[in-house]
């Protein structure tokens, strides 16, 4: 944060109004992980309002993407997916494919949330293939995960774990240990909650609770944590 506000004062004093709006973009993002919605809304909103000066569409999409993610935290859906239509609109024009993905799969968490499995995986399906065309192998993992989560609430447990099994692998191959331990634990939950399998799943919530704290997912752990004490517990009664 320090580095960015003295990133806001230069900017502010050589009148560079874009470098000026992607400071406050990432004071944003940083007020928004420590839970200051209301400060990241208003640095958002002052980016906006300064990208839509220039003319800067990609800018102002990026804008729109980041307040839609707040007001999905907050509950407002309504609001969230009109920004997204938005971002939609104007990354279609631009031809930025990855931005249209996003915003595809970003729509389609909120219609799931509203329990349109229907319109959720569809919309996860298209940004899977946009995401292939681009070679886009983190945007892959992360819609397969979101599409697995479908499956797995609509009790397709052998398509979800599929599909799980595939994100981890590009996981792996990308080093991206928090999302490979996201596979992970819910690899273990399938097979404990879904095919009551406690031995098969006890060495997955293990690994998963090793990367968790490797990668310092604090929520995470404590989560995983009591799942490992469940299935550790129902072994030891199994002997």
């Amino acid at each position: 944060m320090k580095l960015l506000k003295e990133k806001e004062k230069i900017c502010t004093e050589l009148g560079n109004k874009n470098g000026l709006a992607i400071s406050l973009g990432n004071q944003a993002i940083i007020h928004r992980m420590r839970g200051n919605l209301d400060e990241a809304m208003k640095l958002h909103k002052e980016g906006e309002m300064i990208y839509r000066d220039l003319g800067n569409k990609n800018g102002i999409q990026e804008s729109l993407g980041s307040q839609a993610m707040i007001h999905r935290t907050r509950g407002n859906l309504d609001e969230a997916m009109k920004l997204l239509k938005e971002k939609e609109k104007i990354c279609t024009e631009l031809g930025n494919k990855n931005g249209l993905a996003i915003s595809l799969g970003n729509q389609a968490i909120i219609h799931r949330m509203r329990g349109n499995l229907d319109e959720a995986m569809k919309l996860h399906k298209e940004g899977e293939m946009i995401y292939r065309d681009l070679g886009n192998k983190n945007g892959i993992q992360q819609t397969l995960g979101n599409q697995a989560k479908i499956h797995r609430e609509r009790g397709n447990l052998d398509e979800a774990m599929k599909l799980l099994k595939e994100k981890g692998k590009i996981c792996t191959e990308l080093g991206n240990l928090s999302s490979l331990a996201d596979s992970l634990w819910n690899q273990a939950l399938i097979l404990y909650e879904g095919h009551h399998k406690p031995e098969n799943a006890l060495p997955l919530a293990t690994e998963a609770l090793r990367l968790f704290k490797e990668t310092g997912m604090k929520p995470q752990v404590l989560e995983v944590e009591q799942l490992v004490s469940t299935l550790s517990g129902e072994m030891e009664s199994g002997r």
